[in-house]
């Protein structure tokens, strides 16, 4: 498997790519390359063969920030995935999402903070600057279920 070496990584960025646990829970600073490590393990994850991840942000800028990253970090792996933009309706409420797919079948799905775009999903779950995200009671019930039941 292609990749960058581990030591690229700073000692912070080596803990959290290589946490083995089932939940964990980071603290960041802002621009500090954290999302850059955590897109790195979430792309590693999905050439692995480990599932899908659905990844939560404050913002759908942020979140469209992320699946940016991990299509970078694609490229350096040398596997073949598209980005794209997908629509559902959940609730008569319009979801949008921007996905890095993958040529195994594995997908990284960014939306935003509504706790609806977890509804009936399963697999990895991550939720970026969680103490920003304005329904975060609702959220963690809805990412909690995806990701100890599903995933």
């Amino acid at each position: 498997m292609n990749g960058v070496s581990i030591d690229y990584f700073l000692p912070y960025q080596k803990l959290w790519i290589a946490e083995p646990a089932r939940f964990a829970v980071g603290e960041k600073s802002r621009r500090i390359g954290f999302t850059h490590a955590h897109a790195y393990g979430a792309v590693e994850g999905r050439v692995l063969g480990k599932g899908n991840y659905w990844h939560s942000s404050a913002d759908q800028t942020a979140s469209d920030e992320m699946v940016e990253e991990c299509s970078t970090w694609a490229k350096v792996f040398n596997v073949a995935a598209e980005v794209i933009n997908v629509e559902e309706v959940i609730d008569d409420q319009k979801i949008t999402t921007r996905q890095l797919r993958f040529q195994n079948g594995k997908r990284i799905i960014c939306g935003s903070s509504n706790p609806k775009f977890f509804r009936s999903k399963g697999g990895h779950v991550g939720l970026d600057e969680f103490a920003f995200h304005k329904s975060g009671r609702e959220l963690i019930k809805a990412a909690h279920a995806s990701a100890m039941v599903w995933g």
